[in-house]
């Protein structure tokens, strides 16, 4: 799939988001919940885990990983990764804005 998206953004000359959900069923938490970010040359730039489970079954099934809030920086400006349920955690949203 990642090589896929590449081919595509740099024959393309674009920026492309995917988020993912990858199961791993050998693992208790199976479920990995990814946001990766391409350039327009196909480089993967931003690889995010989600390290905030949505309350209720999720917790005990997601494969969590707090990587911090990443960025780069292009000709058009600055692009951020931010998960949309995190905007209900007002200190992230804070320090996504102050970043």
């Amino acid at each position: 799939m990642y090589e896929k998206a590449r081919k595509v953004v740099a024959s393309q000359q674009i920026y492309s988001g995917l988020g993912l959900a990858v199961i791993a069923p050998s693992n208790s938490k199976f479920l990995e919940n990814k946001f990766v970010l391409f350039d327009n040359t196909g480089a993967k730039v931003i690889d995010y885990w989600k390290g905030i489970s949505v309350p209720g079954a999720e917790i005990s099934i997601s494969n969590n990983k707090t990587n911090g809030i990443s960025k780069i920086e292009t000709e058009y400006g600055t692009i951020i990764q931010k998960v949309f349920f995190y905007h209900l955690t007002p200190k992230l949203t804070e320090k996504i804005l102050t970043y």
